[in-house]
């Protein structure tokens, strides 16, 4: 794991959202975001992908490419394009502008079949439509299109929730032995205490915890009573 921060939050606050907001994230890192509804997880994830800018504060992300896992992967596709396209298409809009684009939309068309085996897929479905594909065929592409490129920063926001257990297994496999830098956003706190180095737990806007996962500091009574209920309702 490298030292550098690709993710710095300072003071970034959100008015009736977010407060204060103060964390780094580094290279390499596997980190598990949780917090009961309304504690400010979505707000956090837009804050990360530019989706939001703070009122006060700032976030700088120092990732180049990001690939983000939505909590319904396969509804996120484009019913007109094909499988390929609808895998290359972030990387279009990414690359406008570049000097290279061309040499490099052609490097990434040529992974996109390597990409698919790895996830189980045959190459062969990158020339059909979304709409022929069974709902975790469109799962996976999804996820394919996500992880193109090598993204230096994953977002998984709720994504495992919606994929079918073989998928949810094969993308965590994928993810935990990249390089990547990942952030799993998660109702599931056991999966990601599994999962993750380090876990983040937002309650009522604010980071109350940002540790190791497999030792959490309860002295805070919120997040001793969170881990508490969380953990009753897994069983």
């Amino acid at each position: 794991m490298s030292t550098s921060a690709l993710i710095e939050f300072h003071g970034a606050s959100v008015a009736g959202r977010v407060t204060n907001l103060s964390f780094s994230v580094h290279t390499g890192d596997k980190l598990g975001v949780i917090g009961p509804s309304g504690a400010g997880k979505t707000t956090l994830i837009s804050l990360i992908t530019g989706m939001l800018t703070p009122d006060s504060g700032s976030v700088d992300i120092h990732a180049n490419v990001v690939g983000y896992i939505p909590q319904d992967p396969g509804s996120s596709l484009c019913p007109r394009m094909t499988v390929a396209e609808c895998i290359i298409e972030p990387q279009v809009i990414r690359l406008r502008g570049h000097a290279d684009k061309a040499r490099e939309l052609q490097r990434l068309q040529e992974s996109i079949p390597v990409i698919l085996t790895a996830l189980g897929l045959d190459p062969e479905i990158a020339r059909r439509k979304p709409r022929q594909l069974s709902g975790g065929q469109r799962q996976r592409v999804a996820i394919a299109r996500a992880l193109l490129g090598e993204p230096e920063l994953v977002i998984a926001d709720e994504a495992f929730s919606a994929l079918d257990q073989d998928t949810a297994r094969l993308l965590q496999d994928l993810l935990l032995g990249s390089s990547s830098t990942v952030i799993f956003v998660s109702h599931n706190v056991t999966a990601l205490r599994a999962t993750c180095d380090d876990l983040l737990i937002m309650i009522d806007g604010t980071v109350r915890y940002h540790g190791p996962a497999d030792n959490v500091d309860t002295t805070d009574p919120e997040v001793a009573a969170f881990l508490a209920a969380a953990k009753e309702l897994a069983q």
